[in-house]
């Protein structure tokens, strides 16, 4: 049971949903004719914007790039099949366009968190004192529930962006095998959903259990795909992505009997393009952990440094005899080793960080330089 202390609103909201554009229209018909009403909802663009102090990414949900607009459409016409009767069917149509998604850890677990929240409402509001109440809610419910004569959902793709931060080995061990999706980071993982057609369904329920039925085998059947999308492995799979499509164009065109040297300059281009752009990734990335690194070992030697400990200073007069004898001397505390180990550290640890800094940065901005793309994907994906 959770107390309602536990459950009270906060003053700072930790996840923020933006629209933008909404275009709404509803329709009423004459009650002699064939179509009871209409609906039409446009949204141009929308975003869920992730405020977890934790977290260190900007957005959870938004647009690919480019941006198709509008981002969400529906279409929603009930009808009457039987003048003389009230009932209604519904015809709907939704249409999505690319999603793009960058999950922080922290941020999914307070989705599911939330989530949660929402179950307990729900069955405390569903727990009643008799059964007679029960019975009379489920007629209620039967009378107005939806029949859905046909439903169209377009094509879904989705690009995922996915940082880990804890893996739970005791987990995996108990057989929650999604826990070895946060062993590794996820860069660009693509998963496609084909359009789904449904014919006489009762209640939303009913219509939310074959959404998944039918996109879970497919979102099963990618997850190997998802390998290739791991952050050491991606800068190859990239490269060689590039090589397959270049034999590709040259293939289609010695088919067509079109010239194959502009397939060839184009797949080189676009090669050569790739492998600069994903090394100097690399590199980035691996200055930004240096820097990490070396600045938690300063934090760490300024903290364990004793004030006024002048001991870089000391020059001792005879070197240690042996290797042996050099280790006991250090580890003893008057040894001019172990006060190097401490002191030198500081002195060459902030040169490196501001070195890992400029190349992190260089590398960046170069490649923002050679792919645009890149910049605005870091401005929508880091706060």
């Amino acid at each position: 049971m959770v107390s309602m202390e536990y459950l009270r609103r906060s003053k700072k909201s930790i996840i923020d949903i933006d629209f933008n554009g909404i275009y709404f229209e509803y329709s009423i018909y004459p009650n002699n004719s064939y179509y009871a009403n209409k609906l039409y909802l446009l949204i141009n663009e929308f975003e869920v914007i992730d405020k977890v102090p934790t977290s260190g990414w900007n957005k959870f949900l938004s647009a690919q790039t480019p941006v198709e607009h509008p981002m969400l459409k529906l279409k929603l016409l009930n009808v009457r099949p039987i003048l003389s009767e009230p009932s209604l069917e519904s015809i709907v149509n939704l249409e999505v366009s690319p999603l793009r998604f960058y999950i922080d850890q922290d941020t999914l677990l307070k989705f599911a968190e939330i989530l949660s929240f929402c179950n307990i409402d729900t069955e405390s509001e569903n727990r009643t004192p008799t059964a007679s109440i029960n019975e009379e809610i489920t007629k209620k419910n039967n009378s107005t529930q939806i029949y859905l004569r046909k439903v169209n959902i377009s094509e879904i793709r989705i690009i995922i962006d996915y940082k880990p931060k804890q893996f739970s080995f005791n987990s995996l061990k108990d057989g929650q095998y999604g826990q070895i999706l946060n062993i590794l980071p996820i860069k660009d993982a693509t998963l496609n959903f084909k359009s789904l057609k449904f014919y006489g369904l009762s209640g939303i329920d009913k219509l939310v259990q074959n959404i998944i039925e039918k996109y879970l085998p497919q979102a099963i059947n990618q997850v190997p795909s998802i390998v290739l999308y791991i952050g050491p492995i991606r800068p190859f799979f990239k490269i060689s992505e590039k090589m397959v499509d270049l034999i590709k164009n040259v293939y289609n065109n010695y088919q067509n009997e079109q010239p194959m040297i502009p397939a060839i300059e184009e797949g080189a281009r676009q090669i050569l393009t790739t492998t600069t752009t994903e090394t100097l990734k690399l590199i980035s990335r691996l200055s930004q952990k240096a820097q990490i690194l070396f600045e938690n070992i300063e934090t760490e030697l300024s903290t364990n440094k004793k004030p006024g400990d002048n001991s870089q200073n000391i020059v001792t007069n005879q070197p240690p005899i042996n290797y042996q004898y050099g280790i006991r001397y250090m580890d003893s505390g008057s040894g001019s080793v172990k006060d190097a180990v401490k002191a030198v550290p500081v002195i060459i640890c902030r040169p490196i960080i501001k070195l890992t800094k400029v190349v992190s940065k260089t590398t960046n901005d170069v490649s923002n330089a050679l792919d645009p793309r890149n910049k605005l994907e870091y401005q929508k994906k880091y706060k």
